[in-house]
């Protein structure tokens, strides 16, 4: 049986089918007689059209590749271990490992402040609140607490979220300096404070925090500042 044949032979058997309302004994007759006509006939011919090689190729990383060094500053380095598995140290002044630890999943990130203030970040997951971060004073060989969704930070103060408000205070010894910031006017109903906050900046001079964050439920930006020494 050809080609056309065999598709005449498929359209009668699905409109057989497709014919429920008629006599069922004739259909089922008919069908049944359609498909041993069917199975009884060649095979169509497998196309012999070479088909595209799809296979990834192997990707072999070298015995030596591990330990990879990421970064290596004056007072931190990071080390990438293995897969996906990081290291890092953080120095004192006389090159000392001050702190060192071991992550999984997330490259840490860590950075210079000034000179001496060294700032560390990680993040486990997404949004504001799956990460924290701490400072290292160098010249002082003293850690700061650790703290969730940071946005800012000077030598001296840093911003970041804490319970629906907004945080100022001093990186190391709040009783220096700590202020909340907790009154956001028309904030949007549908959005917990950290993602309603699109930003949180001191301004050049340091002495203020410039915040923008959405309002309402059309989501319009909303910019306010706040006088840190007033």
């Amino acid at each position: 049986m050809n080609k056309r044949n065999k598709f005449i032979v498929l359209c009668l058997l699905i409109c057989a089918v497709s014919t429920a309302s008629c006599s069922s004994n004739n259909i089922i007759s008919t069908s049944n007689d359609l498909l041993e006509l069917y199975n009884s006939s060649s095979p169509l011919p497998i196309s012999t059209v070479a088909q595209p090689d799809v296979t990834e190729p192997e990707v072999s990383i070298p015995d030596d590749y591990y330990p990879k060094v990421i970064e290596d500053e004056k007072y931190y380095k990071i080390v990438e271990v293995d897969n996906f598995q990081y290291h890092y140290y953080i120095y004192d002044s006389d090159k000392n490992a001050a702190k060192e630890e071991g992550t999984n999943g997330r490259e840490p990130s860590i950075s210079m402040i000034n000179d001496s203030i060294v700032f560390f970040y990680i993040q486990f997951g997404t949004g504001p609140l799956t990460g924290y971060s701490y400072f290292y004073d160098v010249k002082n060989n003293v850690f700061s607490d650790k703290f969730g969704c940071t946005y800012d930070a000077t030598a001296e103060l840093l911003i970041y979220y804490s319970d629906q408000k907004i945080i100022v205070r001093n990186i190391f010894d709040k009783t220096k300096y700590y202020k909340e910031i907790s009154e956001f006017k028309n904030i949007s109903k549908n959005q917990h404070l950290p993602s309603s906050i699109r930003s949180a900046c001191f301004n050049e001079a340091g002495n203020k925090v410039i915040i923008e964050y959405l309002t309402d439920d059309d989501f319009t930006t909303t910019t306010i500042t706040v006088d840190l020494y007033q």
